[in-house]
């Protein structure tokens, strides 16, 4: 079945029960009774439903990675790691490290490649001031490790796609 025909259907289907329980109705050329602010309600819905199905990724194969992050042996608590694609035509992938711990996802994972890997490591400097804004944090990992990060992984790799990076300033 196409997407074009499940698209119709569905909003056939939503024309006929609106039509049938319509307090207000306006005739219209194709003499159906119908509401147009509701109808286009009813063709906005079923676009937009159709729209997000569950189709595959047409692109390369991505992989899930993951792994630890220390410096000098204790765990980053709070942070961000990216693999940025060495390639001119790679795409970049990221996620969130706690408790010296990061992983992502196959659907959100780097393709196959040279990665420069780029780290953040936060660490909270004093008192919550403002509930929306949370506590002042610092930036804990030199920049050797983000910026300027010489760090890189290869992908896929022998280590079932684990990375452990221990950082030493």
């Amino acid at each position: 079945m196409s997407i074009h025909t499940s698209a119709r259907g569905a909003l056939s289907r939503a024309l006929l029960i609106y039509t049938m329980f319509s307090p207000r109705a306006v005739r219209v050329p194709m003499n159906r009774f119908v509401n147009l602010s509701v109808l286009s309600l009813f063709c906005c819905a079923a676009v937009t439903l159709v729209g997000c199905g569950s189709a595959e990724y047409p692109g390369p194969q991505r992989y899930p990675v993951s792994g630890t992050v220390t410096i000098n042996g204790k765990p980053i608590e709070e942070g961000n790691i990216t693999f940025r694609s060495s390639e001119e035509k790679g795409r970049s992938s990221s996620g969130a490290i706690e408790n010296g711990k990061y992983s992502i996802e196959e659907k959100q994972g780097p393709i196959a490649g040279q990665y420069k890997v780029e780290i953040l490591g936060y660490e909270e400097i004093g008192e919550v001031k403002d509930e929306d804004m949370g506590a002042a944090t610092r930036q804990i990992v030199p920049v050797q490790f983000n910026e300027s990060s010489s760090l890189t992984a290869t992908l896929p790799s022998d280590s079932g796609n684990e990375f452990d990076f221990d950082l030493k300033p």
